[in-house]
């Protein structure tokens, strides 16, 4: 992530097309601004992407990120923050039935 092009090889290898893929991810730099790019629909994960910025920036400064990495965290993150999700996922996974219009009963094993 988020090259596009990984996600274009994995549904092209399952066999379907952009129109059948919905990915879900919690971070609109790396998850939704690549599915965008891959031309699939995409369902942001917004209860998974909230973090406390002190502790993140704690995990940068003990990470073995290099410089150059964080600065690219970073201007992923500015571009990312014209990215819209086809679909926003605001408590739980749950809310992807909705999404798809698909009762619960029709999967097995849920």
């Amino acid at each position: 992530k988020p090259d596009p092009m990984v996600l274009k090889e994995i549904y092209s290898n399952e066999h379907v097309s952009a129109a059948e893929v919905l990915y879900v991810g919690d971070s609109l730099a790396r998850d939704i601004m690549m599915a965008r790019e891959a031309s699939v629909m995409s369902a942001w994960a917004k209860y998974g992407a909230f973090h406390d910025k002190k502790l993140y920036e704690m995990l940068v400064r003990v990470s073995h990120w290099t410089e150059d990495e964080v600065i690219r965290e970073k201007m992923l993150a500015k571009k990312a923050a014209t990215v819209v999700p086809h679909f926003v996922l605001n408590q739980s996974f749950d809310e992807i039935i909705q999404v798809l219009g698909i009762r619960r009963n029709e999967f097995v094993g849920i």
